[in-house]
């Protein structure tokens, strides 16, 4: 599954999402179709170990922060290099709500766990509308996986089964 995010014309965000749909020969099936960011590879040892996908999972977390007289006091020039609590505590926050909407999400498909595929931070910066001479940071934390449950409780260590059948969808030249 291929998932892209861009803006959209009249405004706001579009997410595309392009994929290959795979249907069980079997009688055991999932309850309800899934979507999963997982290669035939990865899917294939996922099933070989007792995991099953059941969903695409997001994790979204945005906050601003205005500066304040403490912190324009600690950016001069002349400050050298050091931490500025003000943003690490921004930054933090960010992620960890990001991780927390992540855990609830993959709650919400029903998953044990998560495989985690991309994981981007954005930091930026504007001028404060109330007060011209201030500026606001920004932070957004973007956490997208797919979330899996367990199916299996054998004992056998992943791979000792008989092996799966892949496809290979992909023309050779």
């Amino acid at each position: 599954m291929e998932l892209r995010v861009g803006e959209f014309p009249a405004g706001g965000v579009e997410f595309t999402v392009r994929g290959t749909a795979v249907r069980a020969r079997s009688r055991i099936r999932p309850r309800a179709p899934f979507t999963s960011h997982l290669s035939g590879q990865d899917f294939a040892a996922l099933i070989g170990s007792g995991w099953v996908p059941v969903g695409l999972a997001f994790g979204i977390a945005f906050a601003i922060r205005h500066d304040d007289w403490r912190t324009s006091l600690r950016i001069p020039f002349a400050a050298g290099n050091q931490e500025i609590d003000g943003y690490t505590h921004l930054i933090g926050h960010v992620r960890r709500e990001a991780r927390r909407q992540l855990a609830v999400d993959t709650a919400r498909h029903g998953g044990d766990g998560v495989v985690v595929d991309d994981v981007e931070l954005r930091v930026g910066e504007s001028e404060c509308p109330s007060y011209g001479s201030t500026r606001d940071v920004t932070a957004e934390a973007v956490f997208v996986g797919t979330s899996i449950a367990r199916f299996g409780r054998s004992g056998r260590p992943a791979g000792t089964g008989a092996p799966l059948t892949v496809m290979r969808l992909e023309r050779e030249r």
